[in-house]
């Protein structure tokens, strides 16, 4: 699998996650507005996050061309990539925390600990994915460092 394989595996899994959390909203408001906010803001961000990085808006110079400054491109994939990585990592923690500690400190179910759902886990499985991807695409894109032989 090459660099682009990694990258959009990325954006995919991000979707299918944000997909998730959409699906799930109306049952979170029910419990308590804060929680279907929040599902609600997961959803987005991880949809639009997926979206913008099949587009990759900043391939395209002013005139709507394609940059032939691959190195700059390259730097705003990786940069992307980083910020995927540290959206999704808090997501698994914080699931993490709710189904053994119990959720922190707010609404009116906090304390309690979630249960453990199939569709919970294969969300956490689709971000999981979602960093492993971008950690291989990180790799694969990186910079040979200086006086490295190839493989």
């Amino acid at each position: 699998m090459g660099a682009n394989d990694f990258r959009a595996a990325l954006a995919w899994l991000s979707i299918a996650a944000g997909l998730i959390h959409s699906a799930n909203v109306r049952e979170h408001l029910e419990e308590w507005w804060g929680y279907g906010v929040f599902f609600l803001l997961a959803a987005v961000v991880q949809i639009g996050y997926g979206i913008v990085f099949l587009v990759r808006p900043w391939r395209w110079d002013e005139r709507g061309g394609v940059r032939t400054d691959a190195g700059a491109v390259g730097h705003a994939d990786r940069r992307f990539v980083l910020i995927g990585i540290g959206l999704n990592a808090p997501l698994i923690a914080l699931w993490a925390v709710t189904r053994t500690v119990g959720i922190p400190f707010l609404g009116p179910e906090a304390g309690e600990v979630e249960p453990i759902t199939g569709v919970s886990v294969l969300t956490k499985l689709l971000e999981a994915g979602l960093i492993v991807s971008g950690v291989w695409y990180l790799r694969a894109t990186r910079a040979p460092r200086p006086g490295a032989t190839p493989p």
